[in-house]
């Protein structure tokens, strides 16, 4: 009879690095039917054991529920240009869930700078006309959940133009104000057009790069997009090394 250790190791030397050579992300049910395929028998109590050893190990990276990842640097968006406006908002409703991005975050994964940035914020429907009347006061071309007619008007303004969304239930937590690159990514998708921000190809460049390049949480990604109904499959619309597997379901 093998000893449980054996498998261990076969886990740790052949599964994972094969799952992680195949794709920056795969998920616990991927592990499981690549073991069973090698006729490798592991409990689930030892298998869930052992992939939080290789977490501690290095060998492996926690990307959320029931996912894993061998990127090992969390995906960070510079939200460094949004720190004043932040603390405009939150001086003036300090009780006010919000959260903010811009397209200035994006720009380490775009091909092109972008040369006009769009800021947006997210708060309760009942509370965005508050805000945007308090943002005008402060001399912001502050727009409401506008509509496309009313963005047209946005890109004649200069880049203390703001758009306010209503947030959605259950989006990805923010950390101090700013939506977290979970939020960003899947929400860019859907203001990509509504903003004229980039065309929809590029758009699933950026949410590619980004998270090919650094680690998110899968399942908040996918969790959020299914929410936004927003199509996010394993593969980009692009040719080339753009169009490789995200993740190994």
């Amino acid at each position: 009879m093998k000893h449980p250790d054996s498998n261990k190791a076969r886990l740790f030397a052949r599964i994972l690095p094969e799952l992680a050579a195949a794709a920056p992300y795969f998920s616990l049910d991927a592990v499981k039917r690549r073991l069973e395929k090698s006729q490798i028998a592991v409990t689930e109590g030892s298998l869930r054991q052992y992939m939080s050893d290789a977490m501690e190990q290095g060998i492996v990276h926690d990307a959320g529920q029931g996912w894993y990842s061998r990127l090992p640097t969390p995906l960070v968006l510079d939200g460094k240009l949004l720190a004043p406006l932040i603390r405009l908002v939150q001086k003036q409703f300090p009780l006010l869930d919000f959260c903010c991005w811009s397209t200035h975050q994006i720009n380490p994964y775009t091909h092109h700078i972008l040369g006009k940035h769009n800021i947006f914020l997210y708060a309760e429907a009942d509370t965005l006309s508050a805000v945007t009347e308090f943002l005008r006061d402060e001399k912001w071309d502050a727009l409401n959940d506008p509509n496309k007619t009313d963005i047209q008007r946005l890109h004649r303004s200069g880049e203390r133009s703001i758009i306010l969304r209503p947030a959605i239930t259950k989006q990805p937590q923010a950390v101090n104000h700013l939506a977290p690159p979970e939020k960003v990514l899947v929400d860019l998708q859907i203001e990509t057009d509504a903003v004229m921000i980039m065309d929809r190809g590029e758009a699933r460049m950026v949410l590619h790069e980004a998270i090919s390049t650094s680690r998110i949480s899968i399942a908040s990604l996918v969790s959020y997009a299914n929410r936004r109904r927003v199509e996010i499959s394993r593969e980009t619309d692009s040719s080339g090394p753009h169009n490789a597997a995200l993740w190994s379901e």
